[in-house]
């Protein structure tokens, strides 16, 4: 196989940044709710690696028409990598995340079912005519949920805890995901109509969406303000700290990615200092 090809089969699952959060933010969000077994949390890493390789390489290859437009550096619009041979790569990556939520299912029933329906929902996020990503807070929604909820799902039903009663812990974080994706998708306004995907950006426009965000952060740090943390001070200071670089983007928009792996930087933060001693 040539350099190039191999090249191309590596670059489909871009984005590299959430290649390496979610399987990290899996892993830490297990560890620190109190699951330690190593075997577990190698296979808990590996499910998230492959299944957020597959919702990459899937998406990449349903949107390889606005990519060659806007991303011109991917392996599709550069021809690396047909069509043909891209979905049959994306095939390949969900059938090795089906195979290792095997040992998951086995660890326990609910936690494995939890997984293959986060396998469903990479493959409807990008699907032709169903595309979930095209409707407004539900492509964020997905993708926070594969990132933080799923992993936190699972880790509680290994440990034998039903999460539902330690879910208040995860609503903050799940609204600090959903303003930070919401920056993520101003960067993505061109391709995304070329797509005719409806993101909050290209509904209400850049500043408005910046508003949301914001409005996200605080109510975030409002919610903390009645919680018992151990790191109850911590938080609110990383919470608050997103607040600068948002107002920033209202005056430079070309700002968006700096804006974003900040305020993703500071979010995995929170999350540390949040559920750090929560259910100990």
């Amino acid at each position: 196989m040539k350099k190039e090809k191999i090249f191309g089969f590596l670059a489909l699952p871009r984005s590299y940044f959430s290649l390496v959060a979610s399987p990290t933010f899996a892993l830490m969000v297990s560890f620190l709710i109190g699951l330690t077994d190593v075997r577990t949390l190698l296979l808990l890493g590996s499910f998230f690696l492959l299944a957020t390789a597959f919702l990459n390489s899937y998406n990449n290859l349903m949107d390889a028409r606005a990519d060659a437009l806007t991303k011109d550096r991917f392996p599709i619009p550069l021809g690396l990598v047909t069509l043909r041979e891209g979905l049959l790569f994306s095939i390949i990556l969900f059938i090795a995340a089906a195979i290792i939520a095997l040992p998951l299912y086995n660890i326990n029933n609910l936690s494995g079912y939890v997984a293959y329906i986060n396998l469903f929902l990479a493959f409807l996020y990008s699907a032709p005519k169903i595309r979930l990503k095209r409707f407004p807070f539900v492509k964020g929604s997905i993708l926070v949920a594969h990132t933080l909820l799923i992993p936190f799902f699972m880790a509680n039903l290994i440990l034998g805890h039903n999460p539902t009663e330690r879910l208040t812990l995860v609503i903050p974080l799940f609204l600090i995901g959903i303003g930070t994706h919401t920056i993520q998708d101003i960067g993505d306004i061109q391709g995304d109509k070329v797509m005719g995907d409806k993101t909050i950006p290209i509904i209400l426009g850049v500043k408005n969406s910046v508003a949301i965000s914001l409005l996200m952060v605080v109510i975030s740090a409002i919610l903390l303000t009645t919680y018992e943390t151990p790191l109850k001070q911590v938080t609110l200071v990383l919470i608050i700290a997103e607040i600068p670089p948002l107002l920033l983007l209202l005056i430079r928009k070309d700002a968006w990615k700096y804006v974003f792996w900040l305020c993703s930087a500071l979010s995995a933060g929170v999350v540390a200092s949040l559920l750090y001693g929560c259910c100990s």
